[in-house]
């Protein structure tokens, strides 16, 4: 299949950012100034950093996509249907090929009216070849993102019931040679709210200034 990405990327759809802060005191000796900007980003709460208590496991990237049967039927059907939509495209395009070349030869014979009336007939066809084109990398584009979307849900809808009993924190996938990514956090160790608070906080005070 032609430079279709299909799902390999899929797992990359989650990353985590680690935060980190430093908790100050009036005993910290930092100047309370208003015009110090400094002191005024601390007025903003920042989120508590949360532990992981939890055990962490990874899955190998290049096995998964080998031996899940879900992930190498939905690859052979996605590519059947690129080279089905494929050849339908191809069939029209050679149709109009040909009916340009024809026109081309018969066009010294025929009268003016005749070749605008054949030279609109091929414009036509064209754009519509065009647009079946657009059309159908369309209906690609949207296969392959339904398909990652069902391949990730399998993964996290597992991961979570896998989790209850071995008690992971952290699930990433793991492929030689390449970067590991986290395909499964535990839901507790979220802070996405809390960051978000603090700073839309902290822009609120440096707005202000």
């Amino acid at each position: 299949m032609k430079n279709l990405s299909i799902a390999l990327n899929v797992v990359l759809l989650v990353a985590v950012g680690v935060l980190y802060y430093l908790h100050f005191s009036k005993s910290s000796g930092v100047s309370a100034d208003a015009n110090d900007s400094t002191a005024v980003a601390l007025k903003a709460e920042l989120p508590e950093i949360r532990s992981v208590s939890g055990a962490v496991a990874y899955i190998n990237y290049d096995s998964l996509t080998e031996k899940y049967q879900f992930f190498k039927d939905g690859v052979r059907n996605l590519e059947n249907n690129y080279r089905a939509k494929e050849a339908e495209f191809e069939k029209k395009k050679a149709a109009l090929q040909t009916a340009m070349e024809n026109y081309q030869q018969l066009a010294p014979t025929m009268t003016d009216a005749q070749r605008a009336q054949n030279e609109e007939a091929l414009l036509r066809e064209q754009n519509n070849l065009m647009q079946l084109g657009e059309k159908l990398r369309d209906v690609l584009k949207d296969q392959e993102e339904a398909f990652n979307r069902t391949f990730l849900s399998n993964i996290d809808d597992y991961l979570k019931e896998l989790s209850k009993k071995k008690n992971y924190s952290y699930v990433f996938t793991y492929s030689k040679g390449g970067p590991a990514h986290i395909v499964f956090a535990n839901d507790s160790l979220e802070i996405t709210k809390e960051v978000i608070s603090g700073l839309n906080a902290n822009y609120k005070i440096k707005k202000a200034k």
